[in-house]
């Protein structure tokens, strides 16, 4: 992880938030503002160097893939990689007509999110990638809910670990941090 970035930056700018949140249907205790991140260009610039430098490490790479949510990530990264982007217009239109970039069949691919969760509209974008040829041979999210030895996915920072960190450092009480776990793991 990029030492200059900060995960307290993301709470400070408004970015990531704890409290009780309506996420359709739901209560939930983290809303991710992440569609803000344009307004905190320094943030944003941290975030997507920690991207490129999570790419760099990754092997070969010759397309970038985001979600609709992460474009301004995505081509940030991309301008700092060289890296081509396509990303989903987020439509649940068939991949040929959401994915908007250029690409054509075997190129691999790492894909960019906020927030990624197994079996989520993340993987649903890295299988209709894959149907029209691009290989996702990996994941970078700036938040990942849980521990996992899976080395496709990396993540710029580890919803444990940030609960934790905060819980010790008096921003979250025992409450909260134990319901923001239940929640990132999918046991709410």
């Amino acid at each position: 992880m990029n030492s200059s970035l900060n995960p307290e930056s993301l709470i400070e700018a408004g970015l990531l938030q704890f409290g009780r949140f309506i996420a359709g249907d739901q209560v939930v205790p983290v809303q991710m503002r992440f569609d803000l991140l344009p307004s905190y260009p320094q943030v944003l610039g941290r975030l997507a160097e920690a991207c490129a430098a999570q790419i760099a490490s990754q092997g070969q790479v010759e397309r970038l893939l985001c979600v609709a949510d992460a474009l301004p990530l995505g081509t940030l990264t991309s301008a700092l990689t060289s890296i081509p982007l396509v990303y989903s217009r987020g439509s649940g239109a068939s991949p040929v007509h959401d994915l908007v970039g250029a690409y054509d069949i075997g190129h691999p691919s790492t894909l960019i999110c906020h927030f990624y969760r197994r079996n989520g509209h993340v993987d649903r974008l890295r299988q209709d990638a894959q149907s029209v040829g691009l290989e996702v041979t990996g994941i970078i999210t700036l938040i990942d809910p849980e521990s996992r030895e899976d080395a496709t996915v990396r993540s710029l920072f580890s919803l444990n670990s940030l609960t934790q960190t905060l819980l010790a450092k008096g921003r979250l009480s025992p409450q909260m941090a134990t319901q923001i776990l239940a929640w990132g793991t999918g046991q709410t």
